[in-house]
């Protein structure tokens, strides 16, 4: 399992987890939305903006978290 699980019967396909990703590791293709999860910090950002409870922490979230120091998130 991985860090982050997405029921696709749940996901609405909104992208809005794509936009607040701080590592770009989410991606949309159609109606698809895939999670390349070796980059993933588990940040938790994504599975929180999901309007529709799609994203939940998976087996390893949390496991290999590494702190960014320099990287800063704005959300308008």
């Amino acid at each position: 399992m991985g860090k982050i699980e997405v029921n696709h019967s749940r996901c609405i396909s909104c992208a809005g987890c794509v936009g607040v990703c701080p590592v770009d590791t989410i991606t949309l293709q159609g109606l698809t939305l895939t999670i390349d999860q070796a980059p993933c910090i588990s940040c938790g950002l994504c599975v929180q903006f999901c309007p529709v409870g799609a994203l939940t922490p998976g087996e390893t979230y949390g496991a290999s978290y590494t702190r960014k120091v320099d990287k800063v998130l704005v959300v308008l």
